[in-house]
């Protein structure tokens, strides 16, 4: 699967709370989305079976079953270049909240902090793809190895050799959305250890 989208933004940031132990800061970025490249190939149930001819190789069978859907936010079948749609857009959100645990050292160098904790959430939103291609196939059948050879793309490939089942227009694409956490402990003067986690929220098959 391949994603890709162009994004402008405006963010903006400010401190929560500045007690003399505690310190709190918060931002937020809101971010326009313009699509770009979307593609991807999915299969349900499918079998494979390799039938191969030592005499000759192109003549090497693919025996299949199952299902494949392929898809395509470009008009591949018409020779058409993928590029960046104005038409397709969507909307998202970063948003982020760092706490630190100071000392009442004032005239201290450097980071005043004894130890810190920040959390974000990235990329929160969708791209309505509207002109995106998508296609599911029958794949019960066989090629050759010629066949596989001789084609000029995937697409092309799966329309010559197996059955069409059902085609729409239109597709909604999850950004990456993800969580990421990070603890910072000024163990003394210049000597810190970090721990930093990172999360996805968009489910595997989405």
């Amino acid at each position: 699967m391949t994603n890709s989208w162009a994004e402008i933004g405006a963010s903006y940031a400010t401190v929560l709370m500045d007690h003399d132990d505690h310190f709190i800061k918060g931002g937020l970025t809101v971010k326009y989305l313009m699509a770009g490249v979307n593609g991807y190939i999915n299969g349900n149930d499918l079998s494979v079976a390799f039938i191969k001819n030592n005499a000759n190789p192109d003549q090497s069978q693919y025996l299949s079953t199952g299902t494949l859907r392929t898809s395509a936010s470009y008009d591949y079948q018409n020779g058409n270049d993928p590029k960046f749609d104005g038409s397709s857009a969507g909307v998202g959100l970063d948003l982020g909240f760092t706490y630190e645990y100071r000392t009442n050292c004032h005239t201290c160098i450097g980071n005043r902090y004894k130890f810190k904790v920040a959390t974000s959430v990235t990329d929160i939103g969708k791209i309505n793809y509207k002109n995106i291609v998508e296609n599911t196939y029958n794949l019960a059948g066989n090629v050759s190895q010629a066949d596989i050879d001789n084609a000029e793309n995937i697409f092309e490939f799966f329309d010559t050799h197996y059955t069409k089942v059902s085609s729409k227009t239109g597709v909604k694409a999850n950004l990456p959305t993800a969580v990421h956490t990070n603890f910072d402990w000024n163990i003394d003067n210049k000597f810190y250890l970090n721990l930093s986690t990172d999360w996805s929220l968009v489910y595997a098959k989405k």
